[in-house]
């Protein structure tokens, strides 16, 4: 039994610790946008393999929504709407290969369409090999296999985006059960939408707090700005179309009181 332990053991040692060049292969660009129509509704993908052994690679694509939250969602498959060419690599070591991805579903859309495309490493079948018995233990075989994510936008002839903060309000975040001595956390509960046609990265804005004083006047110069990357939910694509909730702790220097939140380029300045 210890030896079987053992065994397992350095199994998971070999895993973290196993070089990356054994199994390395890239692909670019991760994001590719496609006209829903015309000469733009195709593109490449390039494929390198840095590895020392040959990779197999194929593609599945699934439509792609993400939920209120920001967390990603996969839909429907969705091969139909697409002609991948070749389906199937196989790339020895060192070797490139350009893959066409071309939309071939509906060319009149009324916004931007969003999938999922995967590049999948499958095991390439290899001829059993006589080995010899090792005494007192077992023999290990690894393979790591690697899958790539990547996204594609199917754009409409002048879509763009119309990011706009449908609401803000505060919000009592009710203490955990199992930490009964933490008092309740004072948050503040955004939401965002998409009203536009296209995809927005929120990567480059802030939420911008705005003060309102008793009498209903904006305190701009008491501005408060809290950048996306202090946000977690902010950081993905909101898509067109949809909506993002933001549950942020609420600004220890915004005053009591009413306050108002708008989206915000952190270069620009609020007149």
């Amino acid at each position: 039994m210890k030896n079987v332990m053992r065994c397992y053991q350095i199994l998971l040692v070999i895993i973290f610790f196993l070089p990356s060049t054994t199994s390395a292969y890239s692909v670019s660009p991760s994001i590719v946008t496609l006209q829903s129509s015309g000469s733009g509704a195709s593109a490449f993908m390039r494929l390198q393999n840095n590895a020392i052994l040959p990779v197999a690679l194929e593609f599945t694509l699934h439509q792609h929504t993400k939920d209120i939250d920001g967390k990603s969602v996969i839909g429907a498959e969705a091969t139909d709407d697409f002609i991948i060419y070749p389906h199937q690599v196989i790339l020895i070591p060192g070797d490139e290969a350009a893959v066409q991805l071309m939309w071939i579903g509906e060319p009149d859309i009324a916004f931007e369409k969003a999938f999922t495309i995967v590049t999948h490493q499958v095991q390439i079948p290899q001829q059993d090999k006589a080995e010899p018995e090792i005494s007192g233990g077992i023999q290990l075989d690894v393979k790591v296999l690697i899958n790539y994510e990547g996204r594609i936008y199917v754009t409409p002839k002048g879509a763009t985006h119309k990011v706009v903060v449908l609401d803000a309000k505060n919000r009592l975040y009710p203490a955990a059960k199992d930490a009964p001595n933490i008092a309740e956390a004072q948050m503040v509960e955004v939401m965002l939408s998409n009203q536009g046609t296209a995809h927005r990265s929120l990567a480059n804005t802030s939420l911008v707090f705005t003060p309102i004083s008793a009498s209903g006047v904006k305190l701009k110069q008491q501005n408060i700005y809290i950048k996306a990357s202090d946000v977690p939910a902010m950081k993905p694509h909101l898509l067109a179309g949809t909506q993002r909730r933001l549950l942020l702790t609420r600004p220890d220097n915004l005053p009591i009181g009413a306050f108002e939140v708008i989206l915000s380029d952190p270069s620009s300045k609020l007149k």
